[in-house]
Order: structure tokens, then sequence, then C-alpha cells
């Protein structure tokens, strides 16, 4: 049975955060798996090969310390083969806690950035779609954003919900006072008239 790292690798997740957090269950039958296997934490055992000299490991936490975007310990460990953070945290207390502090900043800036977007699109008329204020963010979807904001999600919802109700309330209005008209307009003349296709129209 593969490890949890060895399945987030073959997903092209950098580490089992987000699995754990999308399917705990599942994630936790893969590990247990993996653990009665026997194949878990076999650096430990006797004879075993270093994965990754001491030194090696070491660099490569300060390295990923001294980028804009650090790598987490638990990445590294994964891309190194080990199935956990724990023997790099053990070595190297201090760099991993520094590590850990500086991506918990980062995401403190990246959650208050997506709130003001997010604010600002509250309070435009109308607001513009989720997976919009998603990309002006550098996200593929809004996900993201739900996940940290649902109630100000929710509240766009809402309003573009509202928006689109009174646009058509509107727009009934002007066909209704189409019919008064004489001779009756044609439904081409009448999309052009209010710039609505014919399916919206219809619709």
């Amino acid at each position: 049975p593969p490890s949890l790292s060895a399945v987030a690798r073959r997903l092209n997740y950098k580490s089992v955060e987000w699995l754990r957090h999308a399917h705990p269950a599942l994630s936790k039958q893969i590990s247990a798996k993996y653990r009665k296997s026997g194949r878990s934490h076999w650096w430990r055992k006797r004879g075993a090969a270093r994965i990754c000299e001491r030194v090696d490991i070491h660099d490569l936490l300060e390295q990923s310390l001294a980028k804009a975007h650090p790598v987490s310990p638990g990445a590294i460990a994964a891309s190194l083969g080990y199935s956990n953070e724990g023997y790099i945290q053990n070595r190297f207390p201090k760099l991993c806690r520094a590590i850990r502090e500086k991506l918990r900043q980062k995401k403190k800036v990246r959650a208050r950035a997506i709130q003001v977007a997010l604010e600002r699109a509250l309070n435009c008329e109308p607001p513009p779609p989720l997976d919009e204020v998603a990309r002006r963010l550098g996200y593929s979807c809004s996900g993201v954003l739900r996940n940290h904001f649902s109630t100000l999600c929710d509240k766009i919802l809402a309003r573009r919900r509202l928006h689109r109700k009174l646009q058509s309330l509107e727009l009934k209005r002007k066909l209704q006072a189409t019919l008064l008209e004489w001779p009756p307009p044609c439904i081409a003349s009448v999309c052009r008239k209010f710039n609505v296709c014919r399916r919206a129209l219809q619709r």
C-alpha cells in the first residue's frame, strides 16, 4: 500500500495537508494501512540507509526559509521520501518553527488581501462573479475564497441574485410597454433595442 505522501505526489500536491483537509477519514485509513504494512518509518530500522544526510536537510531548510514563499517542512520531507516531517522536525526544530512562522505570516497577509478584495466586490454594482475575484488574486477558482470568508462570499452571491432579479423586473416592465406600441415590433428589433439576446429574452 502507498503512503499518504506518495498519494499526494501522484496528485501533484506538495504535501498531504490538502488531502487530510478534503478527506480526513480516507487519509487516516491510507496512513493506517501503510503503517500496518511494516514499511512505515523504515529508516529507523537497523541497517537502513539514510534517505538524506543531515547537512543536506539543513541546507534545504535554510534555502526554504530564505525564499519569499517558503516550502513547508512537510513538503521538503515528502520530496526526500519521508512519510512525514517527524524526522526533520526532531533534528531541526528551530528551522522548522521559523519556516512555519513565515508561512503563517504569508497566510495572514494573503487572507487579508482576500478579505479586502471581497469587500470591494460586495460594494460594486453589480458585484463581480466570485471566480473573477479569485482570478484577479491569482487563484484558479473561488473555492479558496470561500474557505477563508464564506459569509462574505454568500453576501456577494445574494447581491448578484438580487441584481439579476431587479434586471429581470426592469426588462419585464420594458417589454410590457412594448406591447402598447403600434405597429408591434418584431422580436429581433426588441432584442437590439434592449441589448439582450433572444434566448435570454425568452427565458
